[in-house]
């Protein structure tokens, strides 16, 4: 039986390379996932042991959690002199860091990255993890340097002056010198530009504060004991930690990052391997029909049911042994093309280590050995209840898959996938691994039970799908035959449309979700904001606060204000912040105020919650707060107003001058503005553009403009989110390659029979083509279908904060099925030309 399987597959090249291809590209896609995460994480975890070697011990902020995102709570400078000062420091720097520095390329524009600008203090001791490529280090005002891979891309010279823009705005350095991070300045996309302790300082409008101090001990000084006499010297509210320390928390902030897009890869892998599976049984039931008289013959002959199954299942393990060892070298070459990829787009990655760990070995073989056997359980159990004389008698086919019990599995596969997916969206439950996987394995459940309905409806609907193709002017005849040869076999129709159905039904209500989402907003948006103008920076960083002052003072614009950002507690919970003059909150945005006064919470001892944050918290107006700062710690707020709409404004807000009093940093975010009666918005942008000249990282935007922007971000994130579905599409496509190629095969006789009655080898092209037509539209559509289903279900159980309405992309899904069907043309191409080509003589005689 092995001799014999290994000889069908020789024989059945093509057909088992097309299924072992759509195999080893699902698991090419896992091992890619699990190569470029481990080789990254190595290469990251590399580079910041060596930029922190030798740091023994470090004096920062204590902090239980991060008041900003991207930002350190600072301290006194002055502490780097107590801190000097302690038995057994060897040395000792101090660090001083900025998000709101921006180098202007040569062009005077800013540098174009993905990634954060980060400003430091850089003073090339061994302390710091820079060091010199070029040129010399910063040592005076007006001076700064670049990391190699920024100056190298961007045009940057040495010698040559450039603008930086400061909190004061932009005015004019000399490049001294050139550094590099780590041995390959590996930033991914980051710019470091550097500069003395005090420009840093002045830059940043923060003169006198530092971030960090870094600290080597004397030789002969545990770090332990070091410690121990620094934090003896320190205030409250400053820690001392060991290097081992500042190593691990880098390298877990890294392997965050890294993890989550890991596992992004891992979900999209997965989906091209599910697809893979419908192709794989597809494959083995119509070769396992077309072989069904030589199975018979074969029990006939003796050979058991038993021999008949392990025959068909050893040649599903050879493809699976083949695609997942193919699989391996394909994953890591895949590694590497998509790090090139993303290096194209900005983002910078370093180069890094071939990793085969254990872990990602037994996953490819899993993956490609796992899912072919599983696929091809079924067919296999067929073809051993193969009843052998009935089976010998010309015109025997297996079921045509509209049994009842197949029907009762279908039922009972759909309500365990509605119920799966209900607990994922509706669960309620803290563990998000759970929910996750509660939502994967509803969704499986869906697409099983679906694709197992499909026989029930498949023919009428490619009998009515193709019905114009018997008005194609001069394809009458084929369009005819094509009509008839989808409907005739509903099954195999349905398994082929089952790939396509899969991928489009994700895209669809990808689809769906993002414009429901970018009606929702625009909706809120519309209602929310009353400011004419925003201002935000590049990149959603926070930027100087010395910028809103200077709006309001302009006669263009009535009321002004600043918004920032932060992090609270309560409860134990960490909560979103937002700050802002509350005397004229309700002047720029309509939050729909339920009680109270938001313009009585103008104090440093009031917050306003929404109505859902109130309802959490149990409190009315008038009722007390405890609320955690990072910096300040455990401070009671009287609750002065409750709001409806917390749209942009997040669900807990205070004035200006309690952030002042509370957090350590006090950037803005954004500022809102409203234009003064009878201004244009022409001339209030006109008004601001000395400031947008003055402050080239910022964005001054109406509210259409602000609107559209953040609709083209959610654009851009879908057609991402399309192109890695767009794997899943590509192996179905295969799939009806595929299928039509064991069409042709199946019905080669019948192909001869009609060239010898005078059809041409155009109309034989035609007829396979359009077969595939009707089976790529009815896979289309009813992806379509279930995606809509799908979107459906996800905007209801995402908040109503996030989604208020379900908006559907008519135009977006037509254009969607137009393509899965055109390109099912084109999948049919090989096999319609090989139709075309059959010897009409040997074709007759073909068995």
């Amino acid at each position: 039986m092995i001799k014999l399987s290994i000889r069908t597959l020789t024989n059945n090249k093509l057909r088992f390379s097309l299924t072992t291809f759509a195999v080893l590209m699902g698991v090419s896609f896992v091992v890619a996932s699990f190569v470029l995460t481990d080789g990254l994480m190595r290469t990251f975890n590399n580079i910041v042991e060596d930029a922190n070697e030798e740091v023994d011990v470090e004096v920062r902020a204590a902090s239980t959690f991060d008041e900003v995102t991207f930002g350190e709570q600072s301290f006194d400078e002055s502490i780097y002199d107590t801190v000097v000062a302690v038995e057994g420091v060897q040395d000792a720097i101090p660090i001083a860091a900025s998000l709101k520095i921006q180098p202007l390329t040569p062009d005077g524009e800013t540098i174009d990255t993905l990634a954060p600008v980060f400003g430091f203090s850089w003073s090339n001791s061994p302390l710091d993890g820079l060091t010199l490529v070029a040129g010399e280090v910063p040592d005076g005002p007006r001076e700064f340097a670049l990391d190699e891979t920024s100056a190298d891309d961007n045009g940057f010279v040495l010698g040559q002056t450039y603008d930086i823009v400061g909190a004061a705005g932009r005015e004019p350095f000399e490049l001294v010198g050139i550094n590099k991070f780590g041995e390959e300045n590996a930033l991914a996309g980051a710019v470091i530009v550097s500069f003395t302790l005090d420009e840093v300082q002045r830059l940043d409008d923060s003169e006198g504060l530092i971030q960090y101090i870094d600290i080597a001990a004397a030789p002969g000084v545990e770090p332990e004991v070091l410690i121990d006499r620094i934090e003896n010297v320190l205030p409250a509210g400053l820690e001392a930690v060991s290097g081992e320390v500042v190593v691990d928390e880098a390298q877990d902030d890294f392997s965050t990052i890294v993890d989550i897009f890991g596992n992004v890869l891992l979900a999209f892998a997965l989906v091209a391997v599910f697809v893979s599976t419908f192709i794989i049984s597809n494959t083995f039931n119509i070769l396992l029909g077309q072989r069904v008289r030589q199975l018979a013959l074969l029990r006939a002959l003796g050979a058991s049911s038993g021999q008949v199954r392990f025959s068909s299942i050893f040649e599903s393990l050879v493809i699976g042994v083949i695609a997942s060892v193919l699989g391996l070298g394909g994953g890591v070459l895949l590694a590497f093309g998509l790090r090139e990829l993303m290096n194209s787009l900005g983002m910078q990655l370093p180069s890094m280590d071939i990793i085969l760990a254990p872990r990602t070995i037994i996953a490819a073989l899993i993956v490609g050995v796992g899912v072919t056997l599983l696929a091809s359980l079924t067919p296999a159990r067929r073809a051993a209840n193969v009843p052998p004389i009935a089976a010998m008698r010309a015109g025997f086919r297996f079921g045509s898959g509209e049994g009842t019990r197949r029907t009762i599995i279908a039922i009972v596969l759909s309500v365990f996938g509605v119920i799966f997916m209900a607990y994922g969206l509706f669960g309620g439950s803290d563990n998000t691994g759970a929910l996750l996987g509660s939502l994967g394995l509803g969704a499986v459940l869906v697409f099983v039970a679906v694709s197992m309905y499909a026989p029930l409806f498949s023919s009428p609907s490619a009998s009515f799908l193709g019905a114009p193709l018997e008005h194609v002017p001069g394809n009458q005849i084929t369009g005819h035959m094509a009509r008839q040869n989808a409907a005739r076999n509903n099954k195999r129709t349905a398994s082929t449309a089952a790939g396509l159905m899969i991928g489009l039904a994700l895209i669809a209500m990808a689809s769906v979700v993002a414009e429901s989402l970018k009606s929702s907003f625009r909706d809120e948006l519309g209602s929310t904001m009353v400011a004419d103008y925003v201002i935000t920076a590049d990149g959603d960083v926070d930027f100087t606060n010395q910028l809103a002052g200077q709006v309001a003072a302009l006669p263009e614009f009535d009321e002004v204000s600043a918004v920032r950002s932060g992090n609270i507690r309560v409860d134990g919970d960490t909560k979103e912040m937002r700050g802002a003059d509350l005397t004229i909150l309700t002047d720029l945005m309509a939050v729909d105020v339920q009680s109270g006064d938001p313009a009585a919470a103008a104090n440093p001892n009031s917050i306003i919650l929404s109505q859902e944050a109130a309802d959490d918290y149990g409190v009315v107006v008038g009722d007390r707060l405890n609320v955690e700062f990072a910096a300040t710690g455990l401070q009671v707020l009287t609750v002065q107003a409750i709001y409806d709409n917390p749209f942009l404004v997040t669900h807990h807000m205070i004035d200006l001058s309690a952030w002042e009093q509370y957090f350590d940093s006090q950037n803005d975010s954004v500022i809102s503005a409203r234009v003064a009666d009878g201004v244009s918005l022409t001339a209030a942008a006109a008004a601001l553009e000395p400031f947008a000249t003055e402050f080239p990282q910022l964005l001054f935007e109406t509210q259409e403009e602000f609107r559209d922007r953040l609709e083209g971000t959610l654009d851009s994130l879908l057609i991402i989110i399309n192109v890695f579905l767009g794997l899943a599409i590509v192996i179905a496509l295969l799939g009806i390659t595929n299928t039509m190629a064991l069409s042709v095969l199946e019905r080669t006789q019948e192909i001869g029979l009609m060239r010898a009655i005078g059809m041409t080898r155009r109309q034989t092209r035609g007829l396979i083509r359009f077969e595939a037509a009707v089976v790529s539209l009815f896979g289309a559509l009813l992806g379509v279908v279930v995606g809509l289903a799908f979107g459906w279900v996800a905007v209801i159980a995402i908040p109503e904060s996030i989604i208020n309405q379900l908006s559907i992309p008519a135009v977006l899904l037509v254009v969607y099925v137009v393509i899965a069907t055109i390109a099912g043309l084109l999948a049919a191409s090989l096999p319609a030309r090989r139709a075309a080509r059959l010897n009409v003589l040997e074709a007759i005689a073909f068995e």
